[in-house]
């Protein structure tokens, strides 16, 4: 899962999937192994089987969005 300033990629073996922050609803925890994402009308989960911290794709992901609608104190996940 790679982490850019405008969207979420997965590599998948050979396939890649690419979320554009415009079109993801939103990002929730479920606990520390997984998250869901909300993009358009499917639900992902991703499942975490190593130590990489879910959490600050979920911040970063609002943190974006916040800036993007002129909100400086706004929701951030949690």
């Amino acid at each position: 899962m790679y982490l850019y300033n405008n969207c979420l990629k997965f590599v998948l073996d050979k396939e890649e999937l690419t979320l554009s922050f415009d079109d993801i609803n939103a990002i929730t925890l479920l606990g520390r192994m997984k998250m869901n994402i909300y993009y358009k009308d499917i639900v992902y989960q991703v499942y975490n089987d190593r130590r990489t911290n879910l959490i600050k794709y979920m911040h970063v992901f609002y943190i974006i969005k916040n800036k993007e609608r002129g909100i400086e104190n706004g929701f951030i996940g949690i």
